[in-house]
């Protein structure tokens, strides 16, 4: 089942000399997290994505989720925020319920074309 959720800031301060993961200085980042062979993903919701890494939740808008920019999460107790629960455009939510098997096959995809 896919996750709306926040990663914490301790994972933003753990990588933060990572330069290809998203940070937003200002608010929280949401991300979907999908587990694929017992590995946990955390995959941005994007706006003006502009490649075709994506799945979209609002492609006139160029909103969705953002597979190049996916995360792996090593300890999801201690990245992912269960506390805080983000909220999304409805839109989005809506292009997204129900799809966690499309989800997980596209981000299986992008990891066997990446690696």
């Amino acid at each position: 089942m896919l996750k709306i959720r926040f990663l914490t800031d301790e994972f933003y301060e753990q990588y933060k000399d990572c330069i290809e993961i998203e940070k937003k200085q200002n608010r929280p980042y949401t991300m979907i997290v999908a587990t694929i062979n017992d590995v946990d993903f955390a995959i941005p919701l994007r706006s003006n994505i502009n490649h075709k890494n994506v799945l979209w939740t609002n492609k006139e808008n160029n909103c969705g989720l953002d597979f190049s920019k996916s995360v792996v999460i090593l300890d999801k107790d201690k990245y992912i925020d269960e506390r805080n629960k983000p909220t999304i455009r409805q839109n989005e939510f809506e292009s997204l319920k129900g799809k966690d098997y499309i989800v997980k096959s596209k981000m299986e995809r992008y990891i066997i074309k990446v690696c």
